[in-house]
């Protein structure tokens, strides 16, 4: 309309010159706005395997633009990415421990249960659940009924390009999904567990991640093994009003340094070199399960003053947290490391006039 505009005939004068600067203004406007959208959702938000696929994915969500519509929030680099989804599902289903039939197209049908933000690694999680689900959790019925799927979005979290101060859904980085089927041999305390992201096989979980995933959620044991709860208004629910963190506290043990490994030893000595006793525990973990452990011991160290350690039990995934005044320390070693991490967890400012060490 622009280019149109500026080819209407116009006399030469002051009123044409006028009218032909506020119509160049309105252009460079428009174009500024194409540009700045561009920007934050081009091809770098798809992923590195995603974009390369963007033709066809722009042609699918210009197709279906209801989707992106339904998806609760979810953006365009993420309809991609579920597109992409979606090919998994369909590629080899019979080989993925949950039978994609059971979720497909999750986002649009089912209940958005709730939303979480996660500060250690700043991803929005989306949690949807299917109608035996979402009928349960409505009445407070634990445990869930055989059937029950859960499924969660985890995306990073981006800053809206017109209003910095707001997060939004960005780039989704993984699907997890979760079935009640307690004769399944896969099943841990009654639930199968799936995952799907780049670069791992789609739907399928080695025995030490299924035993990863069990160990984080027997955390929410009074809960079957799920950690969300309602958002009040979606089901009329109130959450339930208890600490699960305390469950997994309590499975920490009082252990003398020096019965440590050496390894494990010479990681506390760089945390808290005078420390001689520390609250330990030895459980199946991948990368995954120290990241999402990471605030959670880090609250244990600032509460009890106590040292609190976590490995897997090859040692090659170790996450421990030393207390401090409003700090903890942390130190994060996997096997995909070629050295330790060195991070802080810090309380909030109760104030305004506080500021972070």
């Amino acid at each position: 309309m622009c280019i149109k505009n500026l080819t209407v005939k116009m006399r030469v004068g002051a009123l044409g010159s006028i009218i032909l600067s506020l119509i160049i203004v309105v252009c460079l406007a428009q174009a500024a706005d194409v540009w700045a959208q561009t920007t934050a959702y081009g091809d770098d938000a798809l992923g590195p395997e995603v974009s390369k696929e963007k033709s066809s994915s722009d042609t699918n969500i210009n197709k279906t633009p209801s989707q992106t519509e339904k998806s609760h929030a979810i953006s365009q680099p993420g309809v991609a990415f579920l597109d992409r989804l979606q090919s998994w599902m369909d590629s080899s289903p019979s080989t993925q421990d949950i039978d994609p039939k059971l979720f497909k197209d999750f986002w649009l049908k089912w209940e958005l249960v709730t939303t979480r933000y996660k500060t250690d690694n700043e991803e929005l999680r989306f949690i949807y659940v299917n109608k035996i689900g979402a009928d349960a959790l409505a009445k407070g019925i634990y445990p869930f009924p055989e059937g029950t799927v859960f499924a969660k979005i985890g995306s990073h979290a981006a800053h809206d390009p017109i209003f910095d101060s707001s997060l939004i859904p960005g780039r989704i980085v993984r699907v997890q999904v979760m079935l009640k089927k307690t004769g399944d041999p896969k099943a841990r305390d009654g639930w199968v567990y799936s995952l799907y992201m780049l670069n791992h096989a789609p739907g399928q979980l080695t025995t030490d991640e299924i035993d990863a995933c069990q160990a984080c959620h027997v955390v929410a044991k009074s809960r079957d093994m799920v950690f969300s709860q309602p958002f009040p208004s979606p089901f009329g629910a109130a959450p339930a009003r208890e600490d699960v963190s305390s469950n997994f506290q309590q499975s920490f043990k009082k252990t003398a340094t020096n019965k440590l490994s050496a390894k494990l030893r010479e990681l506390v000595r760089q945390l808290s070199p005078n420390t001689q006793t520390v609250m330990w525990r030895n459980m199946p973990a991948f990368i995954g399960t120290l990241d999402e452990s990471r605030e959670v011991l880090a609250g244990f160290a600032r509460t009890s003053h106590f040292v609190y350690a976590l490995a897997s039990a090859d040692e090659k995934d170790i996450l421990i947290a030393a207390p401090g005044d409003r700090c903890a320390a942390l130190i994060i070693q996997s096997e995909n490391d070629k050295k330790p991490r060195f991070l802080q967890s810090c309380l909030e400012p109760t104030s305004n006039n506080q500021q972070r060490p």
